[in-house]
């Protein structure tokens, strides 16, 4: 069974205000701690992981910053969304359009902005995705064991 994780950067591997264990790269700021959790939580689960960021621009520098933070999950990066059509920047619209063209059974979205998957004036309800699979980080503290714990239960990797 195909399970994928669409990942967020911003929001998830860093927090807003940064902290003083920060690393800073390239104007970029990651968290070592939560990559390490993330890496502690994750790594040896059967899951792809796709880039749903906007961060996904230029995927070898990010593999670059993220090697640099021993992010040792790399390799389960498979590939990332891309702009939709409309060029109007929904994630919904862009992991639904990614979903649609490459066959996985289970997914989960995580995600520290809720604004950029619904706006009911301009989608209709068969363009969201589905809402339970959409697990919500705090960007002021980042990914949590609790939001893990949330993603493998929705990928059924626990």
């Amino acid at each position: 069974m195909k399970k994928a994780l669409f990942l967020d950067i911003d929001g998830v591997f860093n927090i807003a205000s940064g902290s003083n264990l920060t690393y800073i790269k390239k104007g970029v700021h990651l968290e070592d701690e939560i990559i390490a959790l993330f890496d502690k939580m994750l790594l040896d689960k059967d899951f792809d992981i796709i880039i749903s960021s906007s961060w996904r621009s230029d995927m070898e520098d990010l593999k670059e910053i993220l090697c640099s933070h021993n992010f040792k999950s790399i390799d389960k990066i498979k590939g990332f969304t891309e702009l939709d059509s409309q060029g109007s920047g929904f994630r919904n619209i862009q992991i639904i359009n990614f979903l649609q063209n490459n066959k996985y059974d289970k997914y989960a979205v995580l995600d520290d902005d809720f604004s950029l998957f619904f706006n009911q004036d301009k989608l209709s309800f068969h363009q969201n995705i589905n809402i339970d699979n959409l697990v919500l980080t705090d960007s002021k503290i980042g990914l949590t064991r609790d939001d893990l714990l949330e993603v493998s239960k929705l990928l059924d990797i626990n």
